[in-house]
């Protein structure tokens, strides 16, 4: 595993920032089609910067805070 830097004390818009330069585990399902709600082209979409902006649910927060 490759870290590209330490996510300690980031700002969210730090991290969303970083994320979009990777591959991240719950992205790692949606490209070989095993996540129930991403699929590879959402994937591509959101790394381009043309997906649609979600909501936080309390399971994406709680995804966030354990990562």
């Amino acid at each position: 595993m490759k870290t590209l830097v330490s996510t300690a004390g980031m700002s969210r818009e730090e991290w969303l920032s970083w994320r979009k330069r990777g591959i991240g585990g719950s992205e790692v399902a949606a490209l070989v089609g095993l996540h129930p709600y991403l699929s590879p082209f959402s994937v591509y979409l959101d790394k381009v910067g043309t997906l649609a902006s979600r909501d936080d649910t309390e399971a994406m927060r709680l995804g966030r805070d354990l990562e």
